[in-house]
C-alpha cells in the first residue's frame, strides 16, 4: 500500500467511521433528543438519508470543480467531514443533527469523486482494482471496526448515554483532520497533468514524486477532443454505470440498519458486538479476497459477488422461522463477505465510470455517477426502517433480491471488461484524439 493509497484512503475510513457511528448510536440518539416514538420510524431513515443527499450535493460540485484541477480541492472535502464530525458533540435537537449529517455527507460525496479518481489516474493497468479496493474497501472497513471499537470502548467504561453518542459521533474529526494537510501536499494526477494541463515540468516532478526516482523521460499530449464527443459515444456506459451504483444504494438499509433492527431481530441487542463480528470475520476477508480476484476479471468478481448475494438474501429470507437465530446470524453476516468481494469495489466506488470515462470528463463523469448513486442511497436508508416496520425484515429484504438480479443483467450484458488494461484504452481516449487528426 502507497503512502498516497493510505491518504487517499484515510478518507473513506472516516466515511465508515461516521456511517458506522451513525448507526450504532441511531436508537440512544433518537432518544436521547427526545424524538417520539411515533416519529422514530421516519427520523430513522431522516438521520442515514440526509447524509446521502449531502453526498449527491457534495458529487455534484467537485464533480465539476475537480476537472479544474484534481489537487486544488483535494483536502476540503475531509474539512468538511471533519468540520461536521466535531460540531455534532453539541447539537441540541434532531435538527440540528440532520443539518450536520448533511455537511458530512457533502464532504463525503467530494471524496467519492475525488479520491477514486486520483488513485486510479496515478496507478498502472495492472494493478488499479488492487489500489481502488485497499484505498476504498479495505479503508472503509477498518473505519467500521474502529468506530465500533470506541463506542464498545466507552459502553465498557459506563459513559452516560447523552455522551456515548456524542462522543462516538464527533471523534471521526480525527481520521479525517489528521489527513488534510498530506492531501494539500499531493501533487495533481500524471494524467491530468499530462492530457489537461500540459505542464512537461509539473508532470515531471509529480512522476518524480510518485514513483521516488530521481530521473525520469516525459511527454505531454493534451487532449484537443471536444467533451461533447466523449459523451455521444460513451453515454451508454456512463449511464448503466450511474444505474448500477444507484441500484447498489437502494440496498444500503441492509448494511445502515444492521447492527440495529436486523440484529434484534436475530437475538443480538448489542449493536457493537454484531457490527465487530462482521466487520472482522466477514467484511475485512471478503475485502482481501477481492483484492485477489478484482485484476483478474472484472466481470467473474463482480458475477460472482452478485450472484452469491442473491443467494445470502434469499436463503435467509426462506430459513427465517426455520433456522435458529444463530445460523441466520451466520447467514446475515455472509452479506457482508460477498458484498466486499465484487460488489462494493466495483460498482460501489464507480470503478466502471472511472475507467470508462476520459481523463477530460472522468471527474465531471464521476461527480454525476456518485450523486446519482447516493440519491439511490437516500431513497434506500430511508425506505428501509419504514419498511421494516410496516411489514417486518423479510419485507424489508425482499426488494433487495430482485434489485441484485436487475444488477446482475446489467453488468454482464452492458459492461465491457476493463481488467489489466490502460484507462487510454479502457475509455477508448486515444482512439477519439486519432479520429480527430
Amino acid at each position: 500500500m502507497t503512502k498516497n493509497t493510505i491518504i487517499a484512503g484515510m478518507g473513506v475510513f472516516t466515511v465508515g467511521y461516521e456511517g458506522t457511528a451513525i448507526s450504532l448510536t441511531l436508537l440512544i440518539t433518537l432518544s436521547s433528543l427526545h424524538v417520539s416514538s411515533s416519529e422514530k420510524p421516519l427520523f430513522e431513515g431522516l438521520l442515514v438519508s440526509t447524509g446521502y443527499i449531502g453526498m449527491v450535493i457534495g458529487g455534484l460540485i467537485f464533480g465539476i470543480l475537480s476537472n479544474k484541477g484534481r489537487k486544488k480541492y483535494y483536502g476540503i472535502d475531509v474539512l468538511l467531514m471533519g468540520i461536521g464530525s466535531i460540531l455534532q458533540f453539541f447539537v441540541n435537537n434532531p435538527y440540528e443533527l440532520l443539518l450536520l449529517r448533511t455537511i458530512i455527507g457533502i464532504g463525503v460525496g467530494a471524496d467519492f469523486v475525488l479520491s477514486p479518481v486520483i488513485i486510479a489516474e496515478n496507478c498502472n493497468a495492472l494493478d488499479r482494482g488492487k489500489a481502488i479496493a485497499i484505498g476504498r474497501v479495505i479503508m472503509l472497513t477498518l473505519g467500521d471496526i474502529a468506530a465500533s471499537l470506541v463506542f464498545l470502548s466507552l459502553l465498557l467504561l459506563h459513559v452516560s448515554t447523552s455522551l456515548l453518542w456524542r462522543i462516538t459521533l464527533s471523534l471521526g474529526v480525527i481520521p479525517a483532520l489528521s489527513v488534510f494537510y498530506f492531501r494539500r501536499g499531493l501533487p495533481d494526477t500524471v494524467r491530468y497533468i499530462g492530457r489537461i494541463k500540459g505542464d512537461i515540468y509539473e508532470l515531471k516532478n509529480a512522476v518524480i514524486k510518485i514513483t521516488g526516482r530521481n530521473e525520469v523521460n516525459v511527454n505531454v499530449t493534451i487532449d484537443r477532443t471536444p467533451a461533447f464527443v466523449y459523451f455521444r459515444r460513451n453515454w451508454k456506459f456512463f449511464s448503466i454505470s450511474a444505474l448500477l451504483w444507484a441500484l447498489l444504494d437502494l440496498n444500503l438499509g441492509i448494511k445502515e440498519f444492521g447492527p440495529t433492527l436486523i440484529a434484534r431481530q436475530i437475538g443480538i441487542t448489542d449493536p457493537a458486538v454484531y457490527k465487530i463480528i462482521t466487520d472482522l470475520a466477514f467484511a475485512l476477508p471478503g475485502a482481501f479476497l477481492g483484492i485477489i480476484l478484482i485484476d483478474r476479471s472484472r466481470k467473474i468478481t463482480q458475477s460472482i459477488s452478485l450472484i452469491s448475494l442473491i443467494i445470502v438474501l434469499t436463503s435467509f429470507v426462506a430459513l427465517r422461522g426455520i433456522l435458529p437465530d444463530m445460523f441466520l446470524f451466520l447467514i446475515i453476516s455472509s452479506y457482508y463477505f460477498v458484498y466486499n468481494i465484487g460488489a462494493h469495489p466495483i460498482i460501489g466506488t464507480g470503478l466502471p465510470a472511472i475507467e470508462l470515462s476520459p481523463t477530460k470528463v472522468r471527474s465531471f463523469v464521476q461527480g454525476i455517477v456518485v450523486a446519482t448513486a447516493k440519491s439511490g442511497g437516500a431513497i434506500g436508508t430511508l425506505l428501509f426502517p419504514i419498511l421494516f416496520h410496516k411489514y417486518g425484515l423479510i419485507g424489508a429484504l425482499l426488494p433487495s433480491i430482485a434489485i441484485y438480479l436487475i444488477m446482475l443483467a446489467l453488468f454482464t450484458l452492458v459492461l465491457p471488461e476493463t481488467s489489466r488494461k490502460s484507462l487510454e484504452e479502457t475509455s477508448r481516449e486515444i482512439e477519439s484524439e486519432e479520429k480527430i487528426k
